[in-house]
């Protein structure tokens, strides 16, 4: 187990399923989310990867798994489009993993208009091009567009060919236009909508941390430009958030908001005081893992530490 802080990880087998992977709560069969973020950290066992790619749809890779390998497997595989999304954002440095078909699969999975049930206003083309839902044919939401995202800009650092670029930038765009229509009248943004039966959302601080994490990754890249043409002030979110952590300041939210706030290399100071250690009652693994990036000696990239390098 690969610890730079030197803090105590013991907790954490409780949760590493034997065969591979981690899971939310002690004694439960691993999943996407949690050994993604294990990896994120850096405290992944080989057998933790081995599992996630597994979890993955193995048309994904350039060389798939054989089925008598997949049939070992106690757990269906995953293929909800957030979490694949997390697991090709974990495994970006695999060498086998094919970017173009993992761009397409980010591009397919996009979410239906929710117009029908008089939740959102109509989301032109763009706008649904860009949304990522949980679940495939779904409603597009905050989280797993940023998930989205993140898996794409990790693409996009180490993509090559001229068509893949293009492909990743036309999607990131799409991503950028649907969470920027998704911001709520207090500069934040909330699960997914702006405006429910006339009454105006409120920000979230988890939400409002994870978008700002996004696009300070668009900030860090070759789209760049495109954030700098739409005018985004990330200031008044900032502030937004700073409230919303005095009135919601769990680990789990903290961290989320340092991670935020070291992707646009604001003051890091913060992260000494998120507490580390085993999840409390109330948490899950997530909650301590992401206590654990947040508080990295690199964390000042924020979740942007992840510096894919492949060989050609």
């Amino acid at each position: 187990m690969n610890n730079d802080l030197n803090t105590d990880l013991s907790w954490l087998d409780q949760y590493q399923h034997p065969a591979g992977g981690v899971a939310y709560l002690p004694g439960r069969q691993p999943r996407i989310e949690p050994t993604t973020i294990a990896i994120l950290a850096g405290v992944a066992r080989p057998e933790d990867f081995a599992w996630l790619r597994a979890q993955l749809p193995q048309y994904l890779f350039n060389d798939p798994l054989p089925l008598a390998n997949l049939a070992k497997s106690p757990y269906p595989a995953d293929d909800r489009p957030w979490v694949v999304a997390a697991g090709i954002l974990a495994l970006c440095n695999d060498q086998s993993l094919n970017l173009a078909a993992c761009a397409k699969y980010l591009k397919k999975n996009h979410a239906i208009d929710a117009d029908a049930e008089g939740l959102t206003e109509t989301l032109d083309e763009l706008e649904l091009a860009g949304a990522l839902p949980w679940n495939t044919g779904n409603y597009g939401w905050v989280q797993p567009t940023c998930w989205g995202l993140f898996a794409e800009l990790a693409l996009l650092a180490i993509a090559t060919n001229k068509n893949e670029q293009e492909r990743l930038l036309s999607n990131l765009a799409a991503r950028i236009d649907f969470l920027l229509s998704r911001k709520t009248a207090d500069h934040g943004w909330n699960y997914g909508n702006t405006i429910v039966f006339g009454i105006e959302l409120s920000a979230h601080p988890v939400e409002t941390a994870m978008v700002l994490a996004a696009l300070a990754g668009i900030k860090n890249s070759r789209i760049a430009s495109y954030l700098l043409f739409l005018k985004f002030d990330p200031a008044p979110s900032f502030e937004t958030l700073e409230r919303l952590i005095q009135n919601e300041g769990s680990r789990l939210t903290r961290s989320w908001q340092q991670i935020a706030r070291s992707s646009w290399q604001k003051d890091t100071n913060a992260a000494n005081d998120i507490s580390q250690g085993p999840p409390t009652i109330g948490e899950s693994s997530i909650d301590a893992l992401l206590a654990h990036i947040a508080s990295r000696p690199n964390a000042k990239q924020g979740f942007h530490f992840l510096q894919p390098s492949r060989k050609p």
